[in-house]
């Protein structure tokens, strides 16, 4: 993934969290910070899914390789 489109995935994710009431008030680096765990989360919630498709052969991700990933990596 491009520096730019990195850059714009962290931005967007924060601005998300932002709408939730703003319940974050911080400074650039720890914006940054935040964002860049954020897009980690997200990335390995994808590539899990896409292990799931796989598995149940599939040829796309689903939604519901989506929602089992997503439950996978958050009780890791």
């Amino acid at each position: 993934m491009a520096p730019a489109q990195k850059r714009d995935i962290a931005e967007y994710l924060f601005g998300e969290l932002n709408k939730q009431g703003d319940v974050i008030q911080s400074n650039n680096q720890e914006r940054q910070l935040l964002s860049s765990a954020l897009q980690e989360i997200l990335k390995k919630i994808l590539l899990e899914a896409n292990e799931i498709a796989k598995a149940e052969h599939s040829e796309a991700v689903m939604p519901v390789h989506l929602e089992e990933a997503t439950r996978i990596v958050l009780n890791k």
